[in-house]
C-alpha cells in the first residue's frame, strides 16, 4: 500500500509499506529537519529513499527503552537488532545501553549497525534513539485473559498513538490489569509508534480486545466488574447523568474495576454509557479557556485517586 506526505497540494509518494505498518513520515520532525539543514521538506524525502535499507523480516520497534521492554517481555519474536555505532559505544559507560546489549546477547540476536539518515528512513523520521528492533508484532489478548483483581481501563474511540501509549505507561505505572478495546471502536493493531509513546509500557501491558463494545461488558458485568465511566461537569449536566467528584468515589468492596476513557472530543458513546455503573469527574477551577484535559493528563489524575482508594480498601 502506497503512503502518502501531502504538503500543500503537492503530494509525494514516500515508501511502500504493508498494510500491518500504519507508519507515515510526521511532519513535524520533517520540518525541523528542514529547518535544522535549510533543506524543503521535498528534497528530504527524495533523499531519504535513496538511502539503502534492509529488508525488515517484521516491523521497526524504535527507542531504547521500548526495545528494552520488548526483549525482557519476550512477547514479540525478534530478528535483527540494528544500532548506530555511535550509540553503541556509550554502552560502556551507559547503564541503560548496556543493559540493551546484554539483552541481545542473551537473546543471541544479530546487533549490526546502521547510519543515522538509514534508521531515520526505516522509523520514517520518528524519534528513534539510534535503536530499531526488527521483531513481530504485539498481540492483542482473548477476553479470557481478562485479570478480575485491581482495575482495567476501556478505551472508547481513543485512536491516536500518542494517546494510546502514554494511557497505557499511566496504568502500568498505577498498577492497571490492562486496557482493553472492542475491535470496531478502537484501532486494529498496536503500533511502534504507541509502543514508543508508552516508554514501553505496551511491551508489558495486556490489550484485550472483544469483538464489539456489547461483547466486551456482557463480559464485564458476568464477572462482577463495576463500571465506572468518566465525563467532564459540563457534559455530564448536558446529558443529564449524576456524576461523582473522583475524590468522593469509593469504589464497591471485593469488585474488580473497569475505568472506561473516551474520545477527546465526543466523551463515552451513548451505548457504552449505557453499560456504565456509575459516573466520575475531575473537579476543576472553572478556568474557561481551558475546559479540558488531555484524556492521558485525565487518565493520571483519574486513577491516581482510585489507586489511592483500591489501596485504602486493601487495608
Amino acid at each position: 500500500m502506497k503512503r502518502i506526505f501531502a504538503r500543500g497540494n503537492n503530494a509525494l509518494i514516500v515508501r511502500n509499506y504493508s498494510d500491518s505498518e500504519q507508519f507515515k513520515y510526521r511532519p513535524n520532525l520533517l520540518h525541523h529537519r528542514a529547518k535544522k539543514t535549510g533543506k524543503s521538506v521535498e528534497e528530504i524525502i527524495k533523499n531519504a529513499n535513496r538511502v539503502p535499507i534492509p529488508a525488515m523480516k517484521g516491523e521497526p520497534l524504535f527507542g531504547v527503552h521500548s526495545v528494552i521492554a520488548a526483549l525482557t517481555a519476550q512477547r514479540r519474536k525478534p530478528h535483527v537488532l540494528y544500532m548506530k555505532e555511535s550509540v553503541r559505544a556509550r554502552a560502556e559507560s551507559n547503564e541503560t545501553l548496556n543493559r540493551l546489549l546484554t539483552l541481545a546477547e542473551e537473546r543471541k540476536l544479530p546487533i549490526r549497525p546502521l547510519a543515522h539518515d538509514q534508521l531515520d528512513r526505516i522509523t520514517q523520521f520518528q524519534l528513534h534513539n539510534g535503536v530499531v528492533l526488527d521483531c513481530g508484532p504485539l498481540t492483542f489478548a482473548p477476553l479470557t485473559d481478562m485479570v478480575e483483581v485491581g482495575f482495567l481501563v476501556f478505551l472508547d474511540r481513543v485512536l491516536d498513538p500518542g494517546n494510546v501509549g502514554a494511557l497505557a505507561r499511566t496504568i502500568a505505572f498505577f498498577g492497571g490489569s490492562g486496557i482493553a478495546y472492542a475491535l470496531d471502536r478502537g484501532p486494529h493493531t498496536i503500533t511502534p509508534s504507541m509502543s514508543k509513546a508508552s516508554a514501553g509500557a505496551l511491551e508489558y501491558l495486556p490489550v484485550v480486545t472483544a469483538s464489539t463494545s456489547s461483547e466486551f461488558f456482557e463480559k464485564c458485568h458476568s464477572k462482577g466488574y463495576f463500571v465506572v465511566g468518566t465525563a467532564d461537569p459540563g457534559s455530564a449536566i448536558a446529558k443529564n447523568r449524576n456524576v461523582l467528584d473522583i475524590s468522593d468515589f469509593k469504589p464497591p468492596p471485593r469488585r474488580p474495576i473497569v475505568v472506561v476513557m473516551g474520545d477527546e472530543g465526543t466523551g463515552i458513546s451513548p451505548e457504552v454509557s449505557s453499560r456504565c455503573d456509575a459516573f466520575v469527574s475531575i473537579g476543576s477551577p472553572q478556568i474557561q479557556n481551558v475546559p479540558s484535559l488531555n484524556v492521558s493528563v485525565a487518565a493520571g489524575v483519574l486513577l491516581h485517586h482510585l489507586w489511592l482508594s483500591l489501596k485504602e480498601r486493601l487495608e
